[in-house]
């Protein structure tokens, strides 16, 4: 009986690593199939992403600009600072009912 078991397990191994060396001979050939697309079909690079208005119009940062960016930021986490207040005090008021 235990004879029959143990062929039994070596049989699934033996199946299971087979499918493993097939699955990896498969992504190795879906590989070597996309490099040789990749250096035949794409002669021209992707085009790089195009910058935020924001930064591509202004050409330098001067200090006092900064300074304002700083000011912006703060009022921006102090805002959502007190929204996120607001809403744990409204889930605390539902919990506590």
């Amino acid at each position: 009986m235990l004879y029959k078991n143990l062929r039994i397990a070596v049989g699934i191994i033996t199946a299971l690593s087979l499918l493993l060396s097939i699955s990896a001979v498969h992504n190795y050939r879906q590989y070597q199939e996309l490099e040789r697309l990749r250096s035949t079909h794409l002669l021209i690079p992707p085009p790089a992403p195009p910058a935020p208005p924001h930064i591509s119009s202004i050409d330098v940062f001067h200090p006092a600009d900064l300074e304002a960016v700083r000011r912006e930021i703060e009022w921006e986490k102090s805002r959502l600072k007190a929204e996120i207040n607001q809403e744990l005090e409204r889930m605390r008021a539902e919990l506590a009912f």
